[in-house]
């Protein structure tokens, strides 16, 4: 697991009014990383620090590289 913290500069609203399609603009370690605006607090604001937890979910790999064999074995068995 891998905590992070970052700044967010900027709040981007999109023309389309879908607020789906906001993005937030973070700035880490002088990067800036752009991410979509309805993952984050609805509260959140230009200025604010926020953590970032990344971790790898074993059990949603797991099932996915499942998913994706038994797809490959079925496409494959079909020609």
């Amino acid at each position: 697991m891998k905590i992070i913290q970052a700044t967010i500069d900027r709040i981007e609203k999109n023309t389309s009014g879908n607020e789906e399609d906001n993005l937030a603009v973070l700035i880490y370690k002088n990067k800036t990383i752009t991410i979509p605006l309805i993952i984050l607090p609805e509260n959140v604001k230009e200025g604010d620090v926020i953590k970032i937890i990344c971790q790898i979910s074993d059990d949603e790999t797991d099932m996915k590289k499942e998913l994706a064999k038994h797809t490959l074995n079925e496409i494959l068995s079909d020609g």
